[in-house]
């Protein structure tokens, strides 16, 4: 008997479309009530009727009904086996507790257990010798690669458009796409930008004139592609539609056509790698880079000599140049196993191995010269450079993840715990719980000689992230997604198992496998590219829209911190070259200004309503330059150095700034001024660190301002103290009110509440007056 062939009779057609139809809408249904009750608002509504606990029994409640009934009436008619049924319901309650939202993760899990029964009895034969996926196996190799490309390619292409509106949303991927262009451009770095903190950004470096981010460079090199292409945004989904291209050849070429043509469906069905795929991120680029080395490694296995080695060598070594860590253990794991089946099986080439490691030693010698070009080491990554002794392996005090500030053992059980939860969740929404089923790829008495090894691979990634003390959920189980090509492989193994156990079911549709697959993974693409959306799509969306409206040109134009991270370095030449706007943070405008003289200086910002404006920027009175010139300026109890041309300076978080005057309390600057419409002061003030080992109970800063014969008003008034020893600078834009012409304005350090001076050391610096019009 051959894959094509299936055994037993099938009810009639209509009666078959009928109940797989039923089948269906139970699924959906049941797969859509969490993403209603937690995503779509309903959450809201039954909390402020019954409250937060609740609501939580409710959000438990209702699945637990559904699936109870569902259960029943399917075991009734004897669709599912017992053992099955007992194995993925324990684990999906198991580890569904342990996310951070544990109801909701919990209720999710157990409607999802639907979608998997269905399933079961859709692919459960008459008779027990019965191989599954006739029709599957029916298509032509050509057709059905060709059609999971397409398809995956569609909705991976849908989900960069409607989710993340082509565009980077996430710090992680704006900073690997300003790399992206960096390289684009033919540098490994590009120069410091003018004012470093204008331009501040999370997990970017600014080292001894250079600014690039602190990711490896694989999967920016990878992005330049698409840069030099002039649609970064396709890179992704391209990648992601060669993976379950890859799973389907794993498979095919270790277990047959059964197995892989089922593996190369359930990846392409599965949600998260669609969503991975639409977000620039480089977990895509290292999933894929790793099913390719895997392809490899498994012809290898087989006897397949050098071709396969190159496989090998390219897949394992761009994923070793993408995301170090885990490809690193995988990569440690694969040479164990690829040894192990040496000794055993005598029937590995070693010109394959060979020529493996050749080709990945390429990739690798090259991250380690860009780490000694930019970080000054081989071994330095840039992680180390940003996160210093925090981003490290092993047990201690961490402060990396904000859930986690003594990682010990059981933090780790926990947070293994909580992957394997977020991998039973995502990442396979068609078959969740996943982990419930892998294992009975290892439960039968003659097992195929490449399953141990296939289940060691899908469990190194989780194994690795047990000793790394950091986790999220940002787009699902980010963290240990390059266990997805292994999974869907073990769980198509599992099926086939899965497949020959005795039953009687009155469904058997082998012809409905593809659309029950992909229907019961609709609820959670759905839920989760519409909570994704309203995350990474409205609000940059929305911005670029504003900005696109302003017609910016070549202007600076300086955001509010919501604004800049959403936009950012999304538009942003790295170059900082003429002929594109130049987007930055609203901290020290003014000198980002001073270095721009011929650009117009605009500010982005949100109003008091939340919606976006846009105001034209004009330094009115440089206060700075005029104290070096003591033009029109009173000063009391100011550092005399302060008063020449030669103006100290201070350097604040490893950037010196120009002093107005400072030093100790109380101390005051007098300046007059000509009053304009819609006049600002802009200045930046600091308490020194060394005050509080003196003893200083802080520094209050006031400004006042007065007009004519009126009493002066003050207009700004803030006190720095011990316990915001944090705060390293203020940055502020104060409104003067004041009518057009002549004024008085004085700016001022005073000591604390207490009126003590001791120890107190401040700085004012770069002080000015601006005026802000409606563009």
């Amino acid at each position: 008997m051959t894959d094509n062939d299936l055994n037993g009779m099938r009810p009639a057609g209509g009666q078959r479309a009928i109940r797989a139809a039923a089948g269906l809408g139970i699924a959906i249904a049941a797969g859509w009530l969490p993403y209603a009750i937690v995503d779509l608002g309903l959450r809201e509504w039954a909390s402020e009727r019954l409250g937060p606990a609740g609501t939580d029994r409710l959000s438990v409640a209702l699945p637990v009904a559904c699936v109870v009934a569902v259960f029943a009436w399917f075991v009734r008619r004897r669709l599912v086996g017992p053992a099955a049924l007992a194995v993925a319901a324990g684990l999906a309650w198991v580890f569904a507790p342990l996310s951070t939202d544990g109801a909701a993760l919990t209720a999710t899990c157990a409607l999802r257990l639907v979608g998997a029964w269905l399933v079961f009895g859709a692919l459960a034969p008459r008779r027990r010798d019965a191989p599954i996926g006739r029709r599957l196996c029916a298509i032509g190799p050509v057709r059905f690669g060709a059609a999971l490309f397409t398809v995956s390619l569609a909705i991976n292409v849908f989900v960069a458009w409607w989710v993340f509106g082509l565009r980077p949303s996430i710090i992680d991927t704006i900073d690997q796409v300003f790399q992206a262009r960096t390289f684009a451009g033919g540098t490994l770095t590009a120069p410091a930008p003018p004012v470093p903190r204008a331009f501040e950004f999370l997990y970017m470096i600014v080292r001894d004139g250079r600014w690039y981010s602190h990711y490896p460079p694989g999967h920016p090199l990878t992005l330049a592609l698409g840069v030099a292409w002039g649609a970064t945004w396709l890179v992704g989904p391209l990648l992601g539609a060669l993976l379950p291209l890859l799973v389907w050849r794993i498979g095919t070429s270790g277990w047959g056509a059964r197995t892989g043509r089922i593996a190369g469906v359930l990846a392409l069905a599965a949600p998260y790698g669609h969503l991975m795929a639409g977000s620039h991120m480089s977990h895509t680029t290292c999933a894929t880079a790793l099913a390719l080395g895997t392809w490899g490694l498994v012809r290898v296995w087989r006897g397949a000599g050098p071709l396969a080695g190159i496989a090998v060598g390219a897949g394992f070594g761009h994923a070793l140049w993408t995301r170090p860590y885990p490809a690193l253990a995988l990569s440690v794991t694969a040479a164990v196993v690829t040894l192990a089946c040496a000794t055993s099986r005598r029937r590995i080439r070693i010109a394959a191995i060979a020529t493996a490691v050749a080709v990945a030693a390429i990739p690798v010698g090259l991250l380690l010269a860009y780490n000694d070009a930019t970080n000054g080491h081989p071994l330095v990554f840039g992680y180390n450079v940003t996160q210093g002794p925090l981003h490290a392996l092993g047990f201690g005090e961490r402060t990396m993840n904000a859930l986690v500030r003594d990682y010990t053992w059981r933090s780790a059980i926990e947070q293994t715990g909580y992957h394997l939860g977020g991998l039973n969740a995502f990442a396979l929404g068609t078959l969740v719980p996943a982990l419930a089923l892998a294992p009975w790829a290892l439960l039968a008495r003659r097992r195929h000689p490449f399953d141990v090894p296939l289940a060691l691979l899908a469990a190194t990634p989780c194994i690795a992230f047990f000793f790394y003390p950091f986790t999220d959920m940002v787009l699902g189980p980010r963290l240990v997604f390059a266990t997805m090509p292994f999974l869907c492989v073990l769980v198509a193994r599992a099926l086939v198992r899965i497949g020959r156990v005795p039953a009687r079911p009155r469904l058997s549709a082998p012809p409905a496998l593809l659309a029950l697959l992909a229907l019961t993974a609709l609820p959670d693409l759905i839920g989760a590219a519409w909570f994704n959306r309203r995350l990474h799509h409205d609000t940059p969306t929305a911005i670029a829209a504003f900005v696109r409206e302003q017609r910016v040109g070549d202007a600076l134009v300086i955001c509010d911190a919501r604004t800049f991270e959403c936009y950012g370095f999304g538009a942003t030449d790295p170059r900082l070259g003429p002929g594109r706007p130049i987007f930055a943070r609203d901290r020290h405008a003014v000198g980002l200004a001073r270095h721009f003289p011929d650009r117009e200086t605009l500010f982005i910002e949100r109003d008091d309503d939340g919606r976006l404006r846009c105001t034209t920027f004009t330094v009115a009175d440089d206060l700075f330059a005029r104290v070096a010139r003591d033009d029109r300026v009173e000063t009391a109890g100011l550092d005399t150095a302060t008063r020449t041309l030669s103006v100290p300076r201070l350097a604040i978080d490893d950037e010196e700034h120009d002093l107005l005057f400072g030093f100790s309390t109380p101390a005051h600057g007098r300046f007059a001024i000509d009053a304009a419409p819609d006049t600002h002061l802009r200045l930046s003030a600091i308490v020194h660190p060394d005050a509080w080992p003196a003893g200083s109970d802080g520094v209050t800063f006031r400004v006042r301002v007065q007009q004519g014969a009126d009493a002066p008003v003050t207009v700004f008034d803030e006190h720095v103290g011990p316990r915001d020893a944090q705060v390293r600078l203020l940055d502020r834009e104060i409104r003067l009110p004041l009518a057009p012409g002549p004024a008085t304005l004085w700016i001022e350090a005073l000591p604390g509440p207490a009126g003590d001076a001791t120890g107190d050391v401040f700085a004012i610096s770069t002080p000015c007056l601006v005026t802000r019009r409606p563009r």
